[in-house]
């Protein structure tokens, strides 16, 4: 996260440009990326709006429910995000060539296990 702030994104700001651009477009509503990130619904507007005073994101009223609001990323967030995403790849890159393949395996097969168990608790 130390690199990623070379870009201007804070942590919150890249998981948050990270979660838009993982989800279908006008998909992807404050409610469930308080879920996604496991943070209360203050804190994820609070985020929101700010990201949004900094042209990173805009909401748009629901195509599905005309109360709720989408997020999206916008042309500088997905700017920002790709840079952000590259110098996190280099960095992954980096750290995954000081494993042997059969680390690898076990590590991500871990990764796996954890994520699943993790959406099963959100869900």
């Amino acid at each position: 996260m130390e690199r990623v702030k070379e870009v201007g994104l804070t942590p919150d700001q890249f998981t948050v440009l990270r979660w838009t651009h993982s989800v279908p477009r006008n998909t992807l509503s404050q409610s469930k990326l308080s879920k996604l990130m496991s943070t209360d619904q203050n804190n994820i507007s609070a985020l929101v709006k700010r990201m949004e005073n900094l042209n990173l994101l805009d909401r748009k009223i629901s195509m599905h429910d005309k109360r709720s609001k989408t997020i999206n990323f916008t042309d500088l967030g997905n700017l920002k995000y790709t840079k952000a995403k590259c110098i996190a790849d280099s960095l992954e890159r980096e750290i995954l060539d000081e494993m042997v393949l059969s680390e690898r395996k076990i590590f991500f097969r871990t990764l796996s296990k954890l994520s699943e168990n993790i959406k099963g608790k959100l869900n």
